[in-house]
């Protein structure tokens, strides 16, 4: 059973379309968990070694071109902030990561599905 050439192209574009965006936005999607995982790592590396020194160190932080001086515990409370931060993120991220997998492979699958329907197999 073949369908009439007009729909096909109707939903061969649709279908196109459909795996281009879902690509895209699984890339930027990708691209962001990356960039929070290392974000993570380094504030949990960072705290790691902050909690090696003895709480009368002179600590400074990094604002622009300049450093401002800080207590410790007041880094260390914002690293952790920054990690558990950048876990939520990391869920949430992985969640739509999967979503959007999910919906590149059912649009995928529905193209080959579409082409055997016109090639007749």
């Amino acid at each position: 059973m073949s369908i009439p050439r007009e729909v096909f192209e109707k939903y061969a574009f649709e279908y196109q379309s459909k795996i281009s965006e879902s690509s895209k936005q699984l890339a930027v999607v990708r691209a962001q968990l990356q960039g929070r995982d290392r974000e993570k790592r380094l504030s949990e590396l960072t705290a790691k070694e902050l909690n090696a020194l003895p709480a009368d160190v002179s600590a400074y932080r990094s604002v622009g071109k300049m450093f401002l001086k800080e207590d410790i515990a007041g880094l260390k409370d914002e690293l952790n902030t920054r990690a558990t931060a950048a876990d939520k993120d990391l869920v949430a991220l992985k969640r739509a990561e999967t979503k959007l997998d999910r919906e590149l492979k059912d649009a995928e699958k529905s193209f080959d599905s579409l082409l055997k329907k016109v090639l007749g197999q």
